[in-house]
């Protein structure tokens, strides 16, 4: 029981370390990141503007899992509707 115990220990030190590792590698890239599609967005946005659309460019993330992260883009392309993310089969460029 106690040879049990004591792996535990040093599974959750171990677990914690490498928790800590990871949130220091992130919080050295993810604001950069942040940024660097907030610049995207708002370039996206002035263009679609021009084009008397909406649309904006956005980050999804995950607190530690780095496969759920992505780039969402949004568009309304009339008035009176709602920003809705872009998609082939919404906006498939058929619509009537």
């Amino acid at each position: 029981m106690k040879k049990l115990l004591k792996e535990i220990e040093t599974f959750d030190k171990d677990y914690q370390k490498v928790t800590d590792q990871i949130k220091e590698v992130k919080d050295r890239w993810e604001p950069k990141l942040k940024e660097l599609i907030g610049r995207i967005s708002e370039s996206f946005s002035k263009y679609m503007v021009r084009l008397k659309c909406d649309g904006l460019v956005d980050l999804m993330s995950h607190e530690t899992d780095f496969a759920e992260y992505g780039i969402e883009i949004s568009v309304r392309f009339r008035e009176g509707t709602k920003l809705q993310r872009l998609e082939a089969g919404v906006q498939s460029g058929c619509e009537k």
